[in-house]
């Protein structure tokens, strides 16, 4: 999804940036990863980002 200004400093940041359905599915996306495993969440290359050991996934908001 194409954002225009600056980059989400913040997880939290990252879901409040986004609207509609995509917005959504990243909640629901987001809860189920934060009930799995230790991993740590952040926001890299502007989508959020799991890590653990390294990158473990990627959460991302598209147009479509």
């Amino acid at each position: 999804m194409q954002r225009s200004g600056p980059l989400p400093a913040s997880p939290d940041e990252y879901v409040q940036s986004i609207g509609g359905w995509q917005r959504d599915r990243v909640e629901m996306l987001r809860a189920i990863a934060r009930r799995v495993g230790e991993a740590e969440e952040t926001v890299k290359w502007g989508h959020l980002v799991y890590l653990a050991n390294g990158p473990a996934y990627l959460i991302r908001a598209d147009e479509e």
